[in-house]
């Protein structure tokens, strides 16, 4: 009688290992199933501190996301998701949303530069192919003389709120093709889908004026002919 409790006792434990075992495995092909699919929603935004405790320190530059000063939060998105030809401007949306629990005074005189040096504006453009590989223009690999005088234009951003600026961006309409800054060839943009960024920057003005440099999230273009 006792040797048959035990068996059954037996069976019973190794019934519910077969169950944990079963469980496990059907948690797992859930993950691998759902790990191809695109995230529901965007990563959070790097603070520009946290880039320091790279390996390789990194920059709000070459950061591929947003990147904040834990005070004002940069995102874009298009105006209209129509395709653009090279030389039609694509309206994005700026948007500054103030996360501190006091207002931001904000320079207003907001304009793009021609390249990632950030000659000719505030708002720096970053241009990548889908497969991540960087879209150069030949205003990157030259002297551009601009010279703009900043105006005493500004925007109080109440805590915790938000305002959106809508500008006009114009697709390179000649890329620079080669790796190397000593020969490179020109070309013609092919048409598809590209991504772009913005690093926005601000010298110091005064301690009542916000200053310093963030980076938006990445917005898909589409490019015609």
């Amino acid at each position: 009688m006792e040797g048959k409790v035990a068996m059954r006792n037996s069976n019973k434990i190794f019934a519910l290992i077969i169950i944990c075992i079963s469980l496990a495995i059907l948690a797992s092909c859930q993950y691998v199933s759902n790990s191809g699919n695109v995230p529901l929603s965007q990563p959070s935004p790097m603070f520009a501190a946290t880039l320091q405790s790279y390996t390789t320190p990194l920059s709000v530059f070459e950061y591929l996301d947003q990147v904040t000063d834990g005070k004002l939060l940069l995102s874009i998105e298009l105006v209209n998701n129509k395709c653009s030809h090279t030389n039609v401007p694509i309206e994005v949306r700026i948007i500054f949303k103030n996360l501190t629990d006091t207002a931001i005074t904000l320079p207003a005189d907001f304009s793009i530069a021609v390249n990632r040096k950030g000659m000719g504006g505030n708002l720096i453009p970053f241009i990548t192919t889908r497969e991540g590989k960087d879209v150069l223009s030949l205003a990157d690999y030259q002297l551009v003389d601009i010279f703009s005088t900043p105006s005493n234009i500004y925007k109080k951003i109440p805590a915790e709120q938000e305002v959106n600026f809508d500008v006009k961006f114009k697709f390179p309409q000649t890329l620079v093709a080669s790796q190397s800054a000593e020969t490179y060839e020109l070309a013609t943009p092919n048409p598809g889908q590209y991504l772009i960024r913005f690093v926005y920057s601000e010298y110091r003005r005064s301690d009542d004026i916000w200053y310093g440099k963030i980076g938006s999230n990445r917005i898909e273009i589409c490019i015609l002919n």
